[in-house]
């Protein structure tokens, strides 16, 4: 449960509310994601009895390899890449 916090306040951002909301929102469904994807793809690579195995590590090993992606390329978090798209946005026609 710890990494799942770690994960949703890296991921999200650290210090904004809405950096917060974000990572929640990102870890609550990534796992979601990730399992409905490998039941209809895994099983083209591993046996089903192996699937049983990796399904609960694939959430893991992506928590891990998301924190150290946002650490390294984005700090700020997903907060930061919503102000980055919403600050083009906003002046999109005239981008002096």
């Amino acid at each position: 449960m710890s990494i799942d916090y770690l994960a949703m306040i890296i991921i999200g951002g650290l210090g904004s509310v809405l950096g917060s909301i974000f990572g929640a929102i990102f870890v609550t469904l990534l796992p979601i994601a990730s399992r409905v994807f490998m039941e209809a793809f895994g099983g083209m690579i591993f046996s089903s009895q192996a699937m049983l195995n990796i399904i609960p590590n694939v959430r893991l090993i992506l928590f891990g390899a998301l924190i150290i992606v946002f650490l390294v390329v984005e700090p700020e978090g997903l907060n930061r890449l919503w102000r980055n798209i919403r600050s083009y946005f906003r002046v999109w026609p005239f981008a002096y």
